[in-house]
């Protein structure tokens, strides 16, 4: 089995579309139904978003778009992950999660991805894309956000992260609204996943919890299928880390087995 960071680097693909906190088994569940493709277990690099950027993007690309629902990932010059800037690493950052945010939502849904990764697929015709898509993560579209709370220590985490942010303001007015937006909707990344869904689970049980996960994957899903047929070339759906859903009561990210969907046309 080989490691998904050897694979991005050596094999050959055009479009990598990552779906937060998606699983093997659950891809492989609805790969069986839809049929996109040949697809494979590989080793992850971590069990949340920021390790898994660091470790897998830790030279510059100077040949990749990256299409961006997740703050983490975004051009402001602004290291919302330490040690990593994504706008010094990739040739350009395309921020969905800002102007693709939908407040009702509480996140970016999956047809904002597939218009704005078709429009990165026009303008940069000989570069590679990845496209980060948030579901199946938290929140879950089909019950609406549901408020988990935040822990004293994740508000302290916060209230650290908030800081060094305000910190590294050094311009404009404008840039500090832009960094604002950033850091709120971090809040939603950083603060409620784990218990957003341990909160699913008491609200609605784990057999619950679990239906309204696949029910994300599914919408991501459909709008991934309306997409390929605006794509030449090469395409690989996989994930930045795992989510436990209440096995031996865990529930939030997880380093688990990813998968590499080698995607037929």
């Amino acid at each position: 089995m080989e490691r998904q960071k050897k694979l991005i680097e050596k094999k050959e693909w055009d479009y990598l579309l990552i779906l937060d906190a998606c699983r093997y088994d659950y891809l492989k569940d609805l790969n069986r139904k839809e049929k996109f493709g040949k697809l494979h277990k590989v080793k992850p690099n971590s069990n949340d978003t920021p390790t898994w950027l660091k470790k897998t993007f830790d030279r510059k690309h100077d040949d990749i778009i990256y299409v961006s629902a997740n703050p983490f990932i975004n051009s402001k010059s602004v290291e919302t992950v330490k040690g990593f800037d994504a706008s010094n690493i990739f040739f350009d950052v395309i921020d969905v999660w800002e102007k693709g945010w939908k407040e009702d939502d509480k996140t970016v849904p999956p047809q904002e991805m597939r218009k704005e990764i078709i429009k990165a697929n026009e303008k940069y015709k000989n570069k590679k894309i990845i496209g980060h898509f948030m579901q199946p993560h938290t929140p879950y579209l089909s019950l609406g956000p549901v408020d988990g709370g935040i822990s004293r220590s994740k508000k302290a985490t916060l209230k650290k992260q908030k800081i060094n942010v305000l910190n590294n303001i050094k311009s404009s007015m404008a840039q500090a609204l832009k960094l604002r937006k950033l850091y709120s909707k971090l809040i939603h990344i950083l603060g409620i996943n784990k218990n957003q869904v341990g909160k699913v689970a008491e609200r609605y049980g784990v057999d619950g919890l679990r239906k309204a996960y696949k029910e994300n994957l599914e919408i991501a899903l459909k709008e991934i299928k309306i997409m390929l047929k605006y794509l030449n070339g090469d395409i690989v759906i996989s994930s930045d880390h795992g989510e436990w859903l209440g096995e031996n009561n865990k529930f939030g990210h997880a380093r688990m087995k990813l998968p590499w969907l080698e995607v037929k046309k």
